[in-house]
């Protein structure tokens, strides 16, 4: 699922606990999920683990959700349908990667195939801003 995290201003990082998942990890021992302020990609498999934790944040408005919204035919209740950045249309996708301040989604993005050879540039691009920035509060 592709979230859009809103800072409030009080920080730019936002730690979501991935509590429930089988071994405390999803296969990296990874017991939280790092959310940069701006586009960030959370797992498919850890998005259920995560929603509760962040569900008042979206109601907020503080995350938005890159998603479809559909009916579930037998509840009739709105469902959220994840998107990867390939199935959201070119000029939302550009501005997700734009927006995108998460390195490890960047270069997971980058290095799949089924990103359109545009969107791998603009992964570089936006690569290439965040090291300069770092380097210069080195």
């Amino acid at each position: 699922m592709i979230i859009n995290y809103k800072s409030d201003g009080e920080g730019r990082l936002l730690v979501i606990p991935v509590v429930g998942a089988d071994d405390g990890s999803f296969g990296t021992k990874q017991k939280a999920l790092l959310m940069f302020e701006g586009y960030n990609e959370i797992p498919n498999d850890v998005w259920p683990i995560v929603y509760p934790h962040i569900k008042d944040k979206i109601e907020r408005e503080e995350i938005e959700l890159i998603c479809k919204e559909e009916k579930d035919e037998l509840t009739k209740e709105v469902v959220y349908v994840q998107q990867s950045i390939n199935e959201v249309r070119a000029d939302r996708a550009r501005t997700i990667v734009k927006g995108c301040y998460n390195e490890k989604n960047l270069r997971e993005w980058n290095n799949d195939p089924k990103v359109s050879s545009e969107l791998r540039a603009l992964c570089d691009m936006q690569l290439a801003q965040i090291e300069e920035g770092a380097s210069k509060t080195r």
